[in-house]
């Protein structure tokens, strides 16, 4: 037999090995609590399936957040505040819209631009104008936005409705058409509401030349389409009545997308003679290169349809050799 450990070294592992297995069961106590508590912290609730993350519990800080945002999501439902951005509406993978688009609103003081129209002749002056800065509300949603607005509005006793599309404007550059804006605007502002060169529309007109008409004119994008409209004309001023739209020059190219989703709304194209529109566009600040002028900007980043059209008219030369 082999002499007893008396020496300590026995007791002293037997200590070590129930330090060791006293320490893992704390940090596995700890880990467990921890992952337990992450899957826990937070649980969705909709208001009209637009997201809240509220924590479990109840805490008065989650309780406020939520009734925060209810609180502004009920002031867009009231029409208090208005559609001014749509972010990324294409999906990652395939040509086609996201099942959710965001979007930002805020309060517009159309005040300002129906007084003087010239003086906030674009859409960018009128949010700049306005307490857009730091009071965006931003929706991860807005197709369900637009279904809880048409529910408002169709309700018996309603305060809000949305007015209806009365005319669009497309154009080439220069060519004076915010001329043809601002005196929709004079014309009667009581009455009118026009959107000049705004950013949402855009969106996705903008796109119609880099998808394809097949993405502009599929029933996903046209609905997305008639949903941002529908934000826009969105009022709790009975003397509103009418709506119009000035289009970026670049969205004549969406027109597709604009003709199926409202083919019986009237539009006009406004053009200008083509040389002097180009004088127009060279007449640039001195030091500046012409190359950086606004009609040369398909020259330097032609799009996919520019370049088909150059293979097939242009008798075997590039974009380059033509220009």
């Amino acid at each position: 037999m082999g002499a007893k450990e008396n020496n300590g070294k026995a007791r002293l592992r037997y200590q070590l090995r129930k330090i060791i297995i006293v320490a893992s069961t704390c940090i596995l106590i700890v880990v467990v609590k921890y992952l337990s508590v992450g899957r826990n912290k937070v649980d969705d609730q909709n208001v009209g399936n637009v997201n809240l993350r509220k924590n479990k519990g109840h805490s008065n800080s989650s309780e406020n957040a939520a009734k925060h945002v209810e609180h502004n999501i009920e002031k867009i439902l009231k029409a208090k505040l208005h559609l001014v951005d749509v972010f990324d509406p294409t999906a990652t993978i395939g040509v086609q819209v996201k099942d959710r688009v965001a979007a930002d609103f805020c309060h517009l003081k159309w005040e300002l631009h129906k007084s003087a129209p010239s003086q906030y002749a674009m859409f960018r002056e009128l949010v700049a104008g306005s307490p857009c800065g730091g009071e965006r509300i931003h929706i991860p949603d807005i197709g369900e936005v637009a279904r809880l607005a048409r529910e408002r509005d169709e309700a018996e006793g309603s305060t809000t409705k949305s007015m209806p599309l009365k005319g669009v404007v497309f154009h080439e550059s220069r060519v004076g058409s915010t001329l043809v804006a601002n005196s929709l605007a004079a014309s009667k502002p009581a009455n009118h509401r026009v959107y000049s060169e705004s950013s949402p529309p855009i969106s996705l007109l903008g796109l119609c030349d880099k998808m394809g008409n097949d993405f502009c004119t599929s029933p996903k994008t046209v609905t997305l389409f008639q949903d941002i409209v529908y934000l826009m004309g969105r009022t709790s001023d009975l003397a509103e009545t009418s709506m119009f739209f000035k289009i970026q020059s670049a969205g004549t190219k969406g027109m597709s997308l604009f003709r199926a989703a409202f083919p019986d709304v009237p539009w006009i194209f406004v053009y200008r003679e083509p040389v002097q529109v180009m004088m127009s566009h060279l007449a640039l600040p001195p030091g500046m290169k012409m190359t950086n002028s606004n009609c040369l900007r398909s020259y330097k980043r032609p799009s996919k349809n520019y370049k088909k059209m150059v293979a097939k008219l242009g008798g075997g030369r590039t974009m380059k050799e033509l220009s």
